[in-house]
């Protein structure tokens, strides 16, 4: 039961996830090089066009939810280990990304306090 989640959790999902980004990065760095560099340099209407493409909308979205799963893992973990709540900040994880993290650490924060 619980260790399956566990192994599931620490191994099989970032393996998978990160797997799939590498992949995807892999298949085609030319993607990754054209989104790093219009965002270097600001440009909005060249960066728009390039998110028409599905290829670079899938390359972008596999890293954007391997992050998002890789922070929500370390609140999950955080927050088992302080005896703290978490579902609001690992369900923010997943929905707005980083307002979990902000979440979590003022969860903390405030259940310190009350310590």
């Amino acid at each position: 039961g619980g260790s399956v989640w566990k192994w599931c959790l620490s191994v099989f999902l970032p393996v998978v996830l990160g797997s799939l980004f590498l992949a995807l990065l892999v298949a085609d760095t030319d993607i990754f090089l054209s989104v790093v560099r219009r965002c270097w340099r600001g440009e909005i209407p060249a960066l728009q066009r390039l998110l028409q493409n599905p290829a670079t909308v899938v390359q972008i979205w596999s890293q954007i939810t391997l992050l998002d799963f890789l922070v929500a893992r370390y609140v999950l973990n955080d927050s088992l280990e302080r005896g703290i709540p978490c579902k609001h900040s690992v369900v923010l994880c997943f929905v707005v990304g980083p307002a979990g993290l902000i979440s979590h650490l003022i969860t903390k924060t405030w259940m310190r306090r009350r310590k």
